[in-house]
């Protein structure tokens, strides 16, 4: 609560001052902008183990005053201990004090050293496992039979940048989930974790993060909806009043028709002629059909013909152009883009092993939407098998933004470029996220100060850009290898909407197919009956 303070400590027992550096660290007594003076007339010797193993005394703020250790002056000493000296971890003397002289500074450093600007070239130790696209690790077989890691992603390339203006090297602690990496990290044993994570408010119990330098929105992904198999595809063209005013003008034209002629006959003496052949000339004109030598006479009846042939001309035009865009550019069913449709749809939401935290952090949210969430919740399954899955079932998969379009670049996109999967628009989480960090961390502000120079200039963007290119790049290469070699691809469904250039399929043209087996059916019947029947017809 109290920042820019001086605390002063005044004793000369070596276990109460190791006392309180455990208890000043454990409640957290002091950040970097608090100065620790600590008095005490105990002999350098005495107090170089303190200074060195305690983190509070090593690594915070804090100066100690001695007595001098030289004969000829009764004065003070004044020491601090530098983790990452020229020289490795050591203690300087900064400055002394008498009566007589005043305090004189002894070295180039001030009473409180800056210890975190330049930590000459010292290793550190961080913790990290392949985690697409932020860090990637591969392991090569060299000449000489030796494995070589090779590293590449965003956040290895911020690290990177980081490292160089700290002037830091680092050894990488393999670690197989990154709450090994957490744990760590909150116990001091690593510097800092170099993966940004999301700011979730029980983290905070026992972490702090960086600057928050991006957005991990958590996001789900779906199968794309294909076309689902439809007999009706020939009555979809037109709306349901279309056609119910089609077929009852094809049914009341023959009457109408045959009325006129009939009266018509009836004054005249002029031959009558069937309902069934008004029938079929009404609708055959319908199906453009040659009517010419049915025609009649009179002035009244071809008017009304006219009007029929008309009237068809444009129902038939409209309703060709209408189904061949229907066949060749169908209406895809609706995409799952809102998480209250998702908790509405799915049967299961799967996650990465490490998403326990956010079942915890939705159940606890009291949104009933994400308390949902979190019953639908089931962590254990990475993104692609995850992504697997949801192309053959009712399920999504839930990931950080970045991860989910690294996996579906590497694993989910097709020679042509389409994918067999997609993102939701709406996302679930935010996301604000930074590098995790032990608590009050004095070096934080350095790498705040560099990482935000990474994020302005926008370098983190432009990685971020590169890497997924590259990634799509190399998955429509092996794909069309694939093709090549005749191989079957598992996880390529049919084609996207988005694709012009494609033949049609069976879901589009299976209310012909239908309608023809119906009329083969029912000519063979027909027939059937006229063998037995020859005088029925």
């Amino acid at each position: 609560m109290s920042w820019c303070v001086t605390v002063v400590l005044v004793s000369d027992d070596p276990a109460f001052l190791a006392a309180f550096a455990d208890a000043s660290l454990k409640g957290r007594l002091l950040q970097w902008s608090t100065r620790l003076i600590v008095i005490t007339r105990l002999a350098l010797q005495q107090l170089r183990p303190l200074m060195s193993t305690k983190y509070t005394f090593a690594n915070m703020s804090v100066a100690l005053v001695a007595p001098s250790e030289s004969n000829n002056n009764s004065g003070y000493d004044i020491y601090a201990h530098l983790p990452y000296g020229p020289s490795g971890a050591q203690v300087v003397h900064v400055a002394s004090w008498n009566s007589q002289e005043g305090l004189s500074l002894e070295s180039p450093y001030p009473i409180f050293p800056e210890k975190y600007e330049d930590f000459h070239g010292a290793t550190v130790q961080l913790a990290a496992t392949t985690y697409k696209p932020l860090w990637i690790e591969k392991q090569e077989i060299s000449p000489d039979g030796s494995i070589v890691t090779h590293r590449s992603g965003i956040d290895y390339l911020l690290l990177e940048t980081v490292a160089k203006a700290m002037n830091f090297t680092y050894d990488v602690i393999p670690i197989k989930i990154w709450k090994q990496g957490l744990d760590l990290t909150s116990q001091r044993k690593t510097l800092f974790l170099p993966v940004y994570h999301t700011f979730l408010y029980h983290r905070f119990a026992y972490l702090d993060f960086t600057m928050g330098y991006t957005y991990a929105f958590f996001c789900f992904a779906m199968a794309k909806p294909k076309l689902v198999t439809n007999w009706l595809n020939l009555y979809y063209p037109l709306r349901k009043h279309v056609w119910v005013a089609t077929l009852v003008s094809l049914l009341l034209m023959p009457v109408i028709m045959y009325g006129m002629m009939r009266i018509v006959a009836h004054i005249g003496k002029v031959r009558s002629v069937s309902g069934v052949d008004c029938a079929n000339t009404v609708l055959a004109i319908l199906m453009d059909q040659w009517v010419l030598e049915r025609l009649p006479r009179q002035d009244s009846l071809r008017t009304l013909l006219l009007a029929w042939m008309v009237a068809s001309f444009i129902l038939v035009t409209a309703y060709k152009g209408s189904l061949i865009a229907s066949l060749t550019l169908p209406t895809y069913p609706p995409r799952i883009e809102t998480t209250e449709d998702l908790v509405n749809t799915v049967n299961k939401m799967t996650v990465m092993p490490w998403g326990d935290a956010f079942v915890e952090y939705f159940r606890q949210s009291g949104s009933p939407l994400f308390t949902r969430v979190a019953d639908l919740l089931a962590p254990g399954l990475d993104t692609v098998e995850g992504l697997r899955e949801a192309l053959h079932k009712n399920q999504a998969h839930m990931e950080t933004i970045h991860k989910m379009q690294q996996d579906i670049a590497d694993h989910f996109t097709r020679a042509d470029g389409t994918t067999s999967v997609y993102i939701a628009r709406e996302k679930l989480l935010p996301g604000l996220s930074g590098w995790p960090i032990p608590h009050d961390a004095p070096y934080q502000p350095q790498l705040d100060r560099h990482i935000t120079s990474v994020i302005t200039a926008g370098l983190y963007d432009k990685w971020n850009a590169n890497i997924l290119e590259l990634a799509r790049k190399e998955s429509q290469v092996r794909r069309r290898e694939a093709e090549l070699r005749g191989e079957v691809v598992d996880d390529q469904d049919e084609p996207d909407s988005s694709d012009t250039h494609r033949p049609l399929t069976l879901s589009q043209l299976l209310g012909p197919i239908v309608l023809f087996a119906v009329g083969m059916a029912t000519s063979i019947l027909l027939f059937l009956v006229e063998i037995q029947l020859p005088n029925a017809f």
